[in-house]
């Protein structure tokens, strides 16, 4: 969650984007890792972002339900998701906007469009994507000011 060096993709990213939203299943993700890893430099960043942060998205009954079918039809095929990845899944899907995760691979399936900031590739791809397939594209009006969902990967430096 935080860096001593910041990963420059992901400082790219939040100078090209909006501020991201978040998932309250982030949040957990990150009160997981204090918990696991506690130091007062952690906390703070912590509490900072818990209270800060402009949007943070709950899970609503619509999403819950998604959660289940998306879960059921992954394992169908043969693919295990936690609850908590199928959980920001369906919160991007019922958002109607991409997953910004250093974890690719565990949401590969779930029907939502994927971006890490971490690679290379992002590097390439960050003009075209940021500034026209989420804005313009993937965004539905009503959304938005919610143009990303990220997860607790990318949020790795005090903001």
């Amino acid at each position: 969650m935080l860096a001593t060096e910041p990963n420059a993709g992901v400082v790219n990213f939040f100078a090209l984007e909006d501020t991201p939203a978040l998932s309250v299943v982030t949040i957990e993700e990150m009160a997981y890792g204090v918990a696991w890893r506690p130091s007062a430099k952690l906390q703070t960043a912590f509490d900072r972002i818990v209270n800060q942060w402009p949007h943070i998205l709950p899970i609503a009954p619509d999403i819950a339900a998604r959660v289940g079918l998306l879960r059921g039809q992954l394992q169908r095929r043969g693919h295990t998701r936690t609850a908590a990845d199928v959980l920001i899944a369906a919160t991007a899907l019922a958002q109607r906007v991409p997953l910004a995760t250093r974890s690719v691979a565990d949401f590969e399936g779930c029907g939502i469009a994927l971006l890490n900031p971490f690679s290379v590739e992002w590097a390439v791809a960050q003009q075209s994507f940021c500034r026209a397939s989420v804005s313009c594209t993937i965004v539905p009006s009503s959304c938005a000011r919610h143009q990303l969902l990220m997860r607790a990967s990318c949020v790795q430096f005090g903001l």
